[in-house]
């Protein structure tokens, strides 16, 4: 019986995040009648303190002997784990919503990265408002939080790099009770040439956008381009269950509504299971669950880690957001979707790109080689 340890984050942004991604492995499992394994279950505050992640990971090793360790955090902490784990000869699997660049992955082993790809999905829809109508400038707008995170930059990039200018950029109080976008409002009022505004917000920040700014997108007929974040409908503790938006493009790696037979399945069990709606972060969960199904199965006849790894590599696995593979830098990969939302978050699917392994090396290509400051908090986590 293969024992499981998941460390998980706490967050009084999203305060269900680990709940959430709990709820979705085990639904998983139970969905698919595999009962043969053992969860253990520990908390790392934000993860954001490296020697207590440490710690906690060392003891799932030696105390509970785990075969694997899922650990709800930012990737660089592989730079510390990894050699634990390749000392132990077991698997650390690392998952987060993907908000900073993939890091290097060239010395490490025994890892795999498990993300919502948020860094690329920005940097796709940093390049679709380049080409889109209404001219080759825009606003860029973010939280204190959400804009110490690398899927601005990568947004922000891509635009720029695509024939685009930004003309003015705009960051708003993290807290609600401080959150004020007069500034903003007053450029475009005084711009009206500029008439793109990309978005990078989350929870009640995204919630309070939406509010405040609805108004002036009606009136100046603005057009909205957002992070993932902009399309999560998690009610959370937030004053409506929805935001009201007249319209708003950006790709995201799930919505609900995907029209598949493992995204059915996993909406209809989920809620008969749990008793609500699932979101991001059960998604996760549940995606977590397939990919060590498989990891399990491959590794009873690998001769070690590495190589059940390796045999898992560019496999492809049938997931609620689509096909998704682990490809050579050990990154699981799915498709992107463009979508389109109006009035109470209403949101349809207008592209899809199956593949975005050459997206993915355009984005890579233009990371900055220079360093550059980002929250060290798991993302959400605040």
């Amino acid at each position: 019986m293969p024992t499981i340890g998941i460390l998980l984050p706490g967050s009084t942004l999203y305060p269900s995040i680990g709940i959430d991604f709990l709820q979705g492995i085990r639904s998983c499992y139970n969905f698919h009648e595999y009962n043969d394994f053992d969860i253990q279950v520990s908390t790392i505050g934000f993860g954001l303190k490296d020697d207590e992640i440490y710690k906690e990971a060392e003891k799932f090793l030696l105390v509970n002997n785990a075969d694997v360790v899922v650990l709800y955090a930012e990737d660089y902490h592989a730079n510390k784990l990894s050699p634990l784990f390749a000392a132990a000869g077991k698997l650390l699997m690392i998952c987060n919503p993907g908000a900073n660049y993939p890091i290097a992955t060239g010395n490490i082993t025994h890892t795999i990265f498990h993300s919502f790809n948020d860094c690329l999905c920005t940097f796709l829809t940093g390049k679709y408002c380049t080409g889109e109508v209404g001219g080759h400038e825009a606003i860029l707008a973010t939280s204190f939080f959400d804009g110490g995170y690398r899927h601005f930059h990568a947004m922000n990039n891509a635009f720029v790099l695509s024939g685009g200018e930004i003309k003015h950029n705009f960051v708003s109080h993290y807290k609600k009770e401080e959150f004020n976008t007069e500034a903003l409002a007053a450029f475009i009022k005084d711009n009206p040439t500029t008439r793109k505004l990309m978005a990078v917000f989350s929870g009640d920040m995204a919630r309070y956008f939406y509010k405040k700014m609805e108004p002036v997108q009606k009136e100046f007929n603005l057009q909205w381009y957002g992070s993932p974040m902009m399309f999560d409908c998690t009610a959370g503790d937030f004053e409506e269950p929805k935001p009201f938006v007249q319209n708003i493009s950006g790709y995201t790696s799930w919505v609900p509504l995907l029209d598949n037979e493992s995204n059915r399945e996993f909406n209809h069990f989920y809620i008969e299971k749990n008793g609500k709606d699932p979101n991001l972060f059960s998604m996760q969960g549940w995606e977590n669950g397939l990919l060590l199904m498989e990891y399990f199965k491959h590794r009873k006849d690998a001769i070690n880690t590495e190589s059940a790894i390796n045999q898992l590599k560019h496999k492809k696995i049938c997931s609620p957001r689509g096909s998704i593979v682990i490809n050579d830098d050990r990154l699981v990969l799915g498709p992107a979707y463009l979508v389109h939302a109006t009035n109470n978050l209403d949101i349809t699917v207008e592209e899809t790109i199956t593949d975005v392994s050459m997206a993915l090396s355009e984005m890579i290509a233009q990371i900055p080689e220079t360093e550059f400051s980002a929250w060290r908090n798991t993302y959400l986590c605040i």
